[in-house]
């Protein structure tokens, strides 16, 4: 499988408001060996913050999440501006992911073997090769990385009424 909406409760204007409040630096990998394309080597269009587990709102989510699926998270703001496309790739050290998207009238994530998928909140499976259209507006998202658990151990974990 490659995603499921999650019916997750959150504060998605307490969220934005926190999305604006902290800094950015354009995303870049560490190692630019590692990189499946040369987007991922230096991407200005594509923004991170990675400084914001001090943020209530996403302190409980995140806690919620690491405490249900007994798992390391990585907490993560993104913007992507207008006119970036995300090219295809995987994710590499996180084994999946939850994103919610706090922007409106957002492309949608476009997975190689099924195309495109439409979500507010949603468990992705980021092993999966995917890429993220361009927008003609900043696409915002909170990401939830986790690293110790796959897609597959996390859907076995939630409860019926956190699947939509």
């Amino acid at each position: 499988m490659h995603f499921t909406h999650l019916n997750f409760k959150y504060d998605k204007e307490r969220l934005i408001k926190d999305l604006d409040s902290v800094e950015y630096v354009d995303f870049k990998l560490n190692d630019p060996k590692n990189a499946q394309n040369s987007f991922f080597i230096h991407a200005p269009g594509w923004q991170i913050c990675r400084d914001i587990d001090h943020i209530e709102e996403v302190n409980r989510i995140s806690t919620y999440f690491k405490n249900l699926f007994e798992t390391n998270i990585r907490n993560q703001f993104f913007k992507q501006m207008p006119g970036c496309e995300i090219p295809f790739h995987h994710d590499g050290r996180p084994k999946c992911s939850i994103n919610i998207l706090l922007s409106e009238n957002n492309s949608p994530i476009t997975f190689e073997e099924i195309g495109d998928v439409y979500y507010d909140c949603a468990l992705l499976n980021i092993k999966k090769k995917h890429m993220i259209k361009s927008s003609k507006t900043e696409r915002w998202l909170f990401n939830l990385s986790i690293l110790d658990k796959t897609y597959e151990e996390c859907i076995e974990r939630l409860p019926d009424t956190l699947k939509n």
